[in-house]
């Protein structure tokens, strides 16, 4: 593949995603193709490969985290394809249930697996904003200040799964979203300017699955207990991700994770909601 193939394909990965690039290889979190004062610049540059053998196996640290801490097919399947959702930020959004996503536990009692990690690697793509979980005491529902236009996906992490708490959620799960920023006017996103959402918990699979209005909104995307507080990801694979990656595995990432993309536009382009499937 010469440079120039390269860039054409370059173009087609980020074509609909929360990744923008201009300058050969430059990478700018985004919601336009076009620059914008507004945008991240990442420290590094994209090279996209042409064989997917080069960055799908154990020697791609985040390819192997995500088959070692996946429970099943169906939800590796079910993660492969929220990864290219959710960095498809320029997708309209009308006609697909599907807006939020939770990270859950396939087993009881299972803590420190991963869950923080996979929602850390959505938000290595995208401008995220990290909500911890807190009540607004105005309005009762869950504090949305961190989010802004900028944002294109929110990560509500670590929040237990209760009746009340889904009520919560279903209040800004598919409608606008209205932030309160304390000492400044109200900010309302629509509905498709709305980030999208995604969750993490320590509740089992088995009790999230109980709630059926839950299941029509959310996507569960299970979680092994391989790994946790005895085998921790980082002692593990003997170094940090993110903070501790070389450049070669930021290559892997990246690849991986646009490859996810790709395929999730092809199944996309097709008119089926892959969630209903899976």
């Amino acid at each position: 593949m010469d440079q120039q193939d390269k860039t054409l394909a370059a173009r087609f990965f980020f074509k609909n995603c929360a990744v923008s690039i201009h300058l050969p290889g430059e990478l700018r979190l985004s919601r336009t193709l076009k620059p914008s004062p507004d945008d991240v610049v990442l420290n590094r540059n994209f090279c996209p490969e042409n064989d997917p053998s080069v960055f799908i196996g154990s020697h791609n640290d985040f390819y192997r985290f995500l088959d070692l801490s996946t429970p099943s097919n169906s939800d590796c399947l079910r993660k492969l394809s929220a990864i290219g959702y959710l960095l498809c930020n320029k997708l309209p959004r009308t006609g697909f249930r599907c807006r939020g996503f939770v990270c859950v536990n396939d087993e009881e009692n299972s803590c420190a697996n991963g869950k923080s990690l996979f929602a850390r690697a959505i938000a290595e793509l995208n401008n995220p904003a990290f909500l911890n979980g807190r009540i607004n005491r105005n309005t009762g529902l869950f504090d949305l200040r961190g989010v802004d236009e900028r944002t294109t996906v929110a990560v509500l992490d670590g929040i237990h799964i209760s009746q009340t708490n889904l009520d919560r959620l279903y209040s800004i799960c598919p409608g606008d979203w209205r932030i309160d920023r304390k000492g400044f006017p109200e900010l309302v996103l629509e509905r498709d300017n709305a980030p999208y959402l995604l969750i993490t918990t320590n509740t089992p699979a088995h009790r999230f699955l109980i709630h059926g209005s839950a299941i029509r909104r959310f996507v569960p995307l299970g979680f092994s207990s391989f790994f946790g507080v005895e085998n921790p990801v980082h002692t593990y694979f003997g170094h940090s991700f993110f903070s501790e990656w070389n450049e070669e595995q930021w290559h892997l990432f990246d690849n991986f994770m646009f490859y996810c993309v790709l395929e999730y536009l092809r199944v996309f382009s097709s008119g089926i909601d892959i969630f209903q499937i899976i």
